[in-house]
């Protein structure tokens, strides 16, 4: 299937979106179903066969031509800016337009960067990712693809490191992410990597080394703030220090002569909305800004009581239990006004820690997200707008396998008193 995807890439000018979504979703529904042989039924599938398909469905990816997707484009903009400029953050691409200097492959870049008007809003952290791939490859696509194609192996590596051999299943085979990282390049996986690895630091107790790479995280994608809480449990004053310290050492090469990407990310943080739950449910009530503030209540409301809920088993047991990332993420997607497809890679590595019927069916649905105007190739409809059907399939499919998960749950409970 994912050789399919990868010739059809190859063969057609726009990939068909019908054959994509039919291929992605029972992708999904193969991925599930081996994903709970492997956590619940715990079948042990070899580590040859496991690694092994997870290299082929990387090739294919890799060997893919991007569809549906163009952020790719800023990102090689942006390794193009950092090598020659000094710093990404100084000037918005369209008041490059006119440089005389660029190659033809460079200008060709340029003009298809989305949002020309705003610098860029990926963090410094990308950035270096960005530039070492242009350096690599001088703006050429290949280049690009081989760093995050090994940022995502090297998280399966730490989930080796650290998981049961029988869940790394979960990881090395989901569609989503052979989509989102090998054919569509989202440089999300950079974060998910730092994330990886300061859980698995914490897990052995290296808490600076943890703090470190929370930092790093943080420094790549800003939405890894929400973990810090968890992180500071133990010896908080030493790891609050190490994080600000490593932060602030990361962001201020770019904060002299910038804002390093905060005044676009503000831009979009205020006025981008899509895919949206609780923000777009709450909006046909009431007006969109009390909509925002209304779910920016209920994620800090119920973040709070896992919060504070996680504390409490931590005082009775005096250590440090998983944290629930899973469910933290999946609350703040669930109350975000924008739910992209590759946001949902966010719940890794923690649904490889924990299975779970909700996340594998959020995952699963998801791709149902490129289901918009500019897909369908619908006038009546805006480039982002989605069908009214498409919001409403992904939560009752997401609400269905939720209270599945409690039914089991509740049932695991009976069983073992």
């Amino acid at each position: 299937m994912y050789i399919t995807l990868s010739w059809f890439s190859h063969s057609f000018t726009e990939m068909p979106l019908t054959l994509f979504i039919v291929l992605m979703i029972f992708c999904g529904i193969i991925w599930g179903f081996c994903c709970y042989l492997a956590t619940i039924r715990q079948v042990c599938f070899s580590l040859p066969i496991v690694l092994g398909f997870a290299l082929i469905f990387r090739i294919a990816g890799f060997y893919t031509v991007p569809f549906f997707e163009d952020d790719f484009y800023r990102y090689l903009w942006d390794g193009y800016q950092f090598a020659t400029v000094g710093s990404p953050y100084l000037y918005s691409p369209e008041n490059l337009f006119d440089l005389p200097t660029l190659t033809e492959n460079l200008q060709n870049i340029l003009y298809q960067v989305n949002y020309p008007e705003l610098k860029t809003i990926y963090g410094p952290i990308n950035q270096y990712i960005f530039k070492l791939a242009y350096l690599l490859g001088n703006g050429d696509l290949w280049a690009l693809k081989l760093c995050l194609i090994a940022f995502d192996l090297a998280c399966l590596f730490c989930l080796w490191l650290w998981i049961p051999q029988h869940k790394l299943i979960v990881f090395a085979w989901c569609p989503l992410l052979i989509k989102e990282v090998s054919m569509t390049l989202h440089a999300d996986i950079i974060c998910i990597f730092f994330v990886t690895f300061a859980l698995f630091c914490l897990h052995k107790r290296y808490l600076m080394l943890s703090a470190t790479a929370l930092s790093l995280a943080v420094c790549a994608k800003i939405t890894a703030l929400i973990l810090l809480p968890f992180f500071l449990i133990q010896r908080p004053l030493l790891q609050a220090s190490i994080f600000i310290s490593c932060v602030g050492l990361i962001y201020a090469p770019f904060l002299t002569n910038s804002l390093a990407g905060f005044e676009s990310t503000a831009i979009f943080a205020k006025d981008w909305q899509f895919n949206s739950m609780m923000v777009g449910f709450l909006s046909l009530i009431v007006s969109t800004e009390m909509a925002r503030g209304l779910s920016l209540l209920i994620f800090m409301s119920f973040y709070g009581w896992i919060w504070y809920y996680w504390f409490i088993n931590y005082r009775h047991s005096n250590q440090i239990n998983m944290i629930p990332g899973d469910q933290i993420f999946g609350l703040f997607l669930f109350c975000s006004p924008v739910i992209n497809a590759w946001y949902l890679l966010w719940l890794f590595p923690f649904i490889a820690l924990r299975f779970s019927w909700w996340s594998i069916a959020a995952i699963t649905i998801i791709p149902l997200s490129y289901i918009t105007g500019d897909t369908l190739l619908d006038s009546s409809l805006s480039a982002f707008q989605q069908p009214d059907w498409v919001r409403m399939v992904e939560f009752l499919v997401i609400l269905v396998a939720i209270n599945y998960d409690r039914i089991l749950k509740k049932k695991l409970y009976l069983d073992y008193i």
